[in-house]
């Protein structure tokens, strides 16, 4: 009966030395995507933070172009009251 209860323990550590390193390996799993999900979060930060960036580049540029053709409006402008200007002169 000893030797019956001894193979059993024996069987017991065997099957808690699997469940043991499974549990090691569902921890490291554990680990291993809570670090992929904090790189995911500072991609996902940067790439907001990119797109922020583009949006305000894209307004400066929108700014600069209604500024040029304002300034290109009144160029046009000018030039017509000069040229009105020079017909009153004869040669």
């Amino acid at each position: 009966m000893n030797r019956d209860a001894e193979k059993q323990v024996e069987a017991m550590n065997a099957a808690l030395a699997v469940i043991v390193n499974h549990i090691g390996h569902i921890t490291d799993n554990g680990a291993m995507i809570a670090n992929l999900a904090a790189e995911q979060s500072s991609v996902a930060n940067e790439i907001s933070l990119n797109v922020a960036n583009i949006r305000e580049a894209s307004r400066s540029i929108t700014e600069e172009a209604e500024s040029s053709a304002a300034l290109s409006e009144e160029l046009q402008q000018l030039s017509e009251q000069q040229r009105q200007i020079v017909t009153q002169f004869k040669v």
